[in-house]
């Protein structure tokens, strides 16, 4: 696992830094999974600023890329705000226009109600794991978010090397800074609360995009109940009837998925041009028309 990770870690930094070089931001659109203990996390990469995990997804960074972002913050429970501790990158993000604010508002307005803020880059040399940087940044911060309409109580901030991966999967060596003995990033997931769901309940799954492949698909996140190969459901709010062919759980084909996975769904009754992002699948006998 860990030689995979690594292997991921510089086939991506080797393309991100093509991507600096020749200016082709497409092939940076990628997307990995991996398991924790009894979790399975999605990451869809790309530069590296927000990562949206309902168990999880990982979102660009990069402005161009900010209706990806937006597209996956929808689906997302928990936000990580990765932040530069190098000096100069966290003040251009941070200043008025810059992304850092830009993700954290767009993340409370698509439903992002805790966040995970980690300081990245302590390592640096501009930084040395610098307490008073760290309480700099925070300092800034918090206002911020607060005026974001984010509580004290639904953001933790902590600090990491990613380069190096200090406090990423175990907890912080006091050598390599003896003033943090908080958690790691993995133990704040672990202990991170996601919204209940009822996989008996009444099936809804928003629809956040939609394609052709053999078939019209389409593509969302289950917020409430089940949906199984051969179900008869509706599209609202057209009020088609539509039958399930198949579904995807990151790309490989499973019999049902439950609430909170984000799948692909091939449909038929119906085609793609009729379908827009905001419609919602839903099960049958749900809905009082007039």
């Amino acid at each position: 696992m860990r030689e995979n990770c690594l292997r991921d870690w510089v086939s991506e930094r080797s393309i991100y830094n093509r991507i600096h070089t020749e200016g082709n931001l497409d092939d940076l659109c990628r997307k990995a999974l991996f398991l924790w203990r009894n979790d399975l996390f999605c990451l869809s990469f790309l530069g590296i600023l927000f990562i949206c995990i309902s168990l999880g997804l990982y979102l660009q960074g990069h402005k161009s890329y900010v209706p990806n972002m937006i597209s996956g913050a929808s689906q997302a429970d928990i936000g990580v705000l990765v932040i530069s501790a190098r000096k100069g990158e966290f003040e251009t993000g941070y200043e008025k226009g810059g992304q850092t604010r830009e993700h954290v508002q767009l993340a409370k307005t698509l439903g992002v109600s805790k966040l995970i803020v980690v300081v990245n880059k302590m390592d640096e040399q501009t930084v040395k794991w610098s307490k008073e940087r760290y309480d700099e940044i925070e300092s800034k911060m918090v206002p911020f978010l607060r005026s974001s309409g984010y509580n004290k109580k639904d953001v933790q901030f902590l600090p990491i090397s990613g380069l190096l991966g200090y406090n990423i999967k175990t907890r912080m060596d006091p050598k390599v800074c003896g003033w943090w003995n908080g958690p790691c990033l993995f133990e704040v997931l672990d202990a991170a609360e996601v919204p209940p769901r009822d996989p008996k309940g009444p099936l809804r799954m928003p629809i956040i995009d939609k394609f052709k492949d053999m078939g019209t698909m389409v593509m969302g996140k289950i917020e409430s109940g089940t949906i199984r190969e051969g179900n008869s459901l509706l599209v609202m709010p057209n009020k088609v009837d539509v039958k399930v062919l198949a579904v995807y759980c990151d790309d490989v084909k499973v019999n049902y998925a439950g609430p909170g996975e984000n799948v692909k769904v091939k449909l038929a009754g119906i085609n793609d041009e009729d379908i827009l992002s905001g419609f919602v699948l839903s099960s049958l006998g749900n809905f009082l028309f007039h």
